[in-house]
């Protein structure tokens, strides 16, 4: 069983930001959002590359952890967009993203 692990800042501007992220494949045993300031209000929505929404999440404060919460790109590897809205702060926010690979 390999693992793969990625990790992305995404810079936010006017409460938003967003960004595609590589050719993933496997399936999310960890998804961990952490903006900078603990009392920093967010909503996040993550979609795979027809635009279908694989997770969802509103009104969260300070840092995020979810276990087994999506599979992607079962047959070949896709991107991933990654959306942040609403934030109550402009500063960036880290997302980790830890993989399983299928066999």
């Amino acid at each position: 069983m390999f693992y793969d692990k990625r990790k992305y800042i995404i810079p936010i501007y006017g409460g938003h930001g967003s960004i595609v992220t590589d050719v993933l494949r496997g399936r999310v045993e960890h998804l961990i959002i952490s903006p900078q300031t603990e009392d920093t209000i967010w909503d996040v929505a993550i979609a795979d590359g027809q635009g279908d929404e694989l997770f969802k999440a509103k009104n969260v404060e300070g840092r995020l952890q979810r276990e087994n919460c999506m599979g992607i790109g079962r047959d070949s590897g896709e991107k991933l967009t990654i959306s942040f809205s609403r934030l109550t702060r402009n500063e960036p926010i880290k997302v980790i993203l830890k993989i399983r690979e299928l066999e």
